[in-house]
């Protein structure tokens, strides 16, 4: 979990990212854009095209703040351009916010695959 802001937009809102560590770049989805953010598509701005797994996809860049907090209510903030899914009424599948590298590369990673776990630590000291 992250608290997501668009500053631009006056935005802001808790959002659940799924770790994608093949995505170059973070992404919101458009269920979670609108219905977690309230976010007005006749607002956005740039249509581009992105390229993933699922195939092509039209996203929107905004300016975005991510700010995660950790156990002992440390926090870090980040200062990205995140890509915002097109918005179809009709588009079944609909795929979940993705965490990736531009973010992912900030942290150090560990995968606990014995206990099904991922841990995000903000520099070489975990605390579990």
């Amino acid at each position: 979990m992250a608290r997501v802001q668009l500053p631009r937009l006056s935005k802001e809102a808790q959002i659940a990212f799924v770790v994608d560590t093949g995505a170059d770049q973070s992404l919101l989805s458009a269920g979670d854009s609108v219905t977690k953010l309230g976010v007005d598509y006749q607002t956005l701005r740039c249509p581009t095209a992105c390229y993933g797994v699922g195939g092509p996809l039209v996203t929107y860049p905004e300016n975005a703040r991510i700010i995660f907090g950790a156990r002992d209510a440390a926090w870090r903030a980040f200062e990205v351009e995140i890509g915002i899914a097109e918005y179809k009424p009709d588009a079944a599948g609909e795929f979940p916010s993705l965490l990736g590298r531009d973010i992912l590369d900030e942290f150090r990673v560990v995968v606990d695959r014995k206990n099904g776990e991922l841990y995000l630590s903000f520099d070489s000291q975990l605390t579990w």
